[in-house]
């Protein structure tokens, strides 16, 4: 009986021995499935961080783009708002010179003109041909060559006789020197309308 003895306690210590193995086993692969589990968390978080940034960029990307894109748009037709208007008062100009308050002014513009060209001896005044004859009566002395030219516009022009100095008196050229002040006050109006 010994014999039977002996195998069975090699059985038993072996079948222990194999529970044991395969305790530690499932061990084991419970401790490396669980890590393996960490890891493709830890992945999938750092997944979605690095897509959730991508996605936060490019959607602050799109947004300042549209932003640029409505600025643009803005300035666009703010831009076209005022061309038109200064198409519509540049219409007005040959009018404006038939007005008394313009005829009014018009000897005290001739004389800053005059006065700007210094003393030269001979000064000559292009002008739109309905102002001719007055500013040959508002013309001092010594009068300046007064020619009446279509060309010119609403207003008039002085020049030194060599060409090198000349006054533009135009209500055109007064419009392009004021623009930028006119634009600035136009569209204060159109943000703040009384």
């Amino acid at each position: 009986m010994a014999l039977e003895q002996l195998l069975a306690a090699l059985e038993a210590d072996a079948r222990a021995q194999a529970d044991r193995v395969l305790t530690d086993a499932r061990a084991a692969a419970q401790r490396i499935a669980q890590e393996a589990e960490e890891r493709v968390a830890r992945r999938r978080e750092q997944v979605l961080e690095d897509r959730g940034r991508e996605l936060r960029s490019a959607a602050e990307g799109a947004l300042a783009e549209a932003r640029r894109r409505g600025r643009c748009a803005a300035l666009t037709a703010r831009d076209q708002l005022l061309e038109r208007v200064f198409d519509a008062a540049r219409e007005q100009l040959p009018a404006a010179i038939e007005r008394p308050d313009y005829r009014a002014a018009l000897p005290g513009v001739l004389a800053e003109a005059l006065a700007a060209l210094g003393d030269e001896a001979k000064v000559t005044v292009r002008c739109a041909p309905s102002l001719k004859a007055d500013l040959c009566r508002a013309a001092g002395s010594p009068a300046p060559t007064v020619s009446a030219d279509p060309k010119v516009g609403a207003g008039f022009t002085a020049a030194t006789a060599d060409g090198d100095v000349q006054i533009d008196a135009t209500l055109e050229a007064r419009l392009v020197r004021l623009r930028p002040l006119l634009a600035i006050q136009l569209l204060a109006e159109l943000a703040h309308p009384a």
